[in-house]
């Protein structure tokens, strides 16, 4: 059941995207079920303000990178709506700058936009999160019942508060927390000069800050700590309320996302983004130390009629053995083996020359021929073989490695042109 406020209304979310991919993705994954939200479109820093001006959200959803500035601009008009940042990239600063700034939460994405799975999750959290906040705020002396973890130490860092929620997250009863030192919390990898110096930046930034926890079990928690000095009625301060929230499973989905991200979902192999930062390192260190750099494009013959003829299902099964035979075959270590798009993948060999890696592309087309594929024989067409474009150079300064991508498309051109399920290669070492 999507989450509702108490009224039973639809969230009201503000998304502030500039990207029209990114934007369109939202706008599938919302429409198409993924979640049940009333959303306004904004592309720019200042139409999302004058937005927030006139009109409030439950949520705000921003990129942080727009073309007219960064979502940091928005918390002087943003004041009890939550924000989630959004980021392309896995920079920490940008992170730890926008929760400094106020964001609620922060999700990074990724170009398959396995990032809106987590979006419903993050939203209603970060909602909730908010709502906690303010009730603290206006009610301390209901500490014992929010959901956020809630623990007070004295002026020595001996622990004297916890909450029902702080027992239950860091594995304590009340009285075997009580009196012991705050110490006992931090991670053992954080020595006690490191803690206090994150210590007196969350109280003196007012913030939150992410640190390594300990449960009483000895496992470490990814926390969200936020610090407040405790005054007496003359301003003198006598204790310290911290609050932290878990985020250990939001940090686990981080990294499979970040891994995610670099993987095929469909082959489980490399994807074209991470065949593309492969590449780009191999021919920097290939120009450098002057050794060849090999590529083979392959491509599934007739797959288009295969597919058609027999259904998807049949084709991303097709698909899938070949991936895992032209990935088993290329077995050196330091080798890319990726999918190129539709039907095509991608090899890269580095330190390979045309006659090492034509002895390679025969091993490929000769596995794939060998696979019992569904359909292989029929009267349709001949299932299942591939066609295989070979090209290797010895990247000089001043070269692209376009140039070699665009020679072996070249070539696999010619293996379709003169009958498939062969191979035709290139030599651009002089």
């Amino acid at each position: 059941m999507p989450f509702q406020d108490k009224k039973g209304k639809k969230l009201s979310i503000l998304f502030i995207e500039d990207d029209r991919v990114d934007e369109m993705a939202f706008r599938r994954f919302v429409d198409g079920g993924g979640v049940d939200y009333d959303y306004t479109v904004s592309r720019s820093i200042a139409d999302a303000m004058d937005k927030l001006k006139a009109e409030q959200y439950d949520a705000v959803i921003t990129d942080y990178h727009l073309a007219d500035g960064t979502a940091l601009e928005l918390f002087g008009v943003v004041k009890s709506t939550p924000v989630i940042v959004t980021t392309g990239t896995s920079n920490q600063e940008i992170a730890v700058g926008a929760m400094k700034a106020g964001a609620a939460d922060y999700l990074i994405k990724d170009f398959e936009h396995n990032h809106l799975k987590v979006l419903p999750v993050t939203v209603e959290n970060a909602i909730k999160h908010k709502r906690d906040e303010g009730l603290f705020n206006m009610l301390s002396h209901a500490m014992r019942s929010i959901n956020d973890s809630v623990y007070i130490t004295d002026l020595s860092d001996n622990v004297i508060f916890v909450n029902k929620a702080f027992c239950e997250a860091y594995g304590y009863e009340e009285d075997e927390i009580i009196g012991k030192p705050r110490n006992v919390l931090w991670s053992k990898s954080t020595d006690d000069e490191k803690a206090r110096e994150l210590l007196d930046k969350t109280l003196k930034a007012g913030c939150s800050m992410e640190v390594t926890h300990r449960h009483k079990s000895g496992a470490e928690l990814a926390v969200s700590l936020s610090r407040s000095s405790i005054k007496n009625e003359y301003g003198e301060e006598v204790a310290i309320a911290a609050v932290s929230r878990d985020i250990t499973e939001r940090k686990r989905l981080e990294e499979k996302l970040r891994a995610l991200s670099f993987l095929d979902e469909l082959t489980g192999i490399a994807n074209r983004r991470s065949y593309e930062k492969f590449i780009e390192a191999e021919w920097r260190r290939a120009t450098r130390e002057r050794t060849s750099l090999s590529v083979i494009l392959i491509d599934i013959d007739y797959f288009k009629l295969y597919n058609d003829t027999y259904g998807h299902q049949a084709g991303d099964e097709c698909l899938r053995l070949v991936a895992s035979a032209i990935d088993k075959v290329a077995k050196r270590q330091g080798d890319m083996v990726a999918r190129y798009g539709g039907e095509e993948f991608i090899v890269v060999l580095p330190g390979t020359d045309a006659s090492g890696v034509g002895i390679l592309a025969e091993a490929m087309r000769e596995k794939v021929s060998s696979l019992e594929i569904a359909h292989k024989s029929s009267e349709v067409g001949p299932f299942v073989t591939i066609s295989l474009g070979v090209a290797s150079m010895l990247p000089v300064p001043g070269t692209e490695p376009s140039t070699l991508v665009a020679a072996a498309d070249i070539e696999l051109y010619r293996a379709k042109q003169f009958g498939r399920n062969r191979i035709e290669t290139c030599s651009l070492i002089k």
